[in-house]
């Protein structure tokens, strides 16, 4: 189910939506709010420049100038970046534990003739 936009009474369109990513095209002045839920890590950005994200009973909401505008939210929450260089870090340090194990087995390993 997508989200719902709107600035005032007046239904906003919304270009595209994904579970962390959603474009909406409004026209000002005005308030837009989303019906999406919010959680510390999204973003918006009014025009491409970045924009303040007010909530009001959980939902998003976004101050508006006059005129057309392209409004992007964005879900990028830094618990995710560190999420993943924890994992890199993880899985590097197993690949060169492994690895340094391998090695020196097989320098112990000596074949006499």
């Amino acid at each position: 189910m997508l989200p719902r936009a709107s600035v005032g009474e007046t239904a906003a369109h919304i270009v595209k939506s994904a579970p962390d990513y959603v474009i909406v095209e409004a026209e000002g002045p005005g308030v837009l709010t989303l019906s999406q839920v919010y959680y510390p890590g999204w973003r918006a950005s009014v025009d491409s420049q970045p924009a303040v994200i007010s909530t009001a009973q959980v939902l998003m909401s976004v101050r508006l100038g006059a005129g057309q505008h392209t409004i992007e939210f964005m879900f990028d929450p830094w618990t995710v970046k560190t999420g993943w260089l924890v994992s890199a870090v993880g899985w590097g340090s197993l690949f060169f534990g492994c690895m340094v194990g391998w090695l020196r087995g097989r320098s112990w390993k000596r074949v006499d003739r």
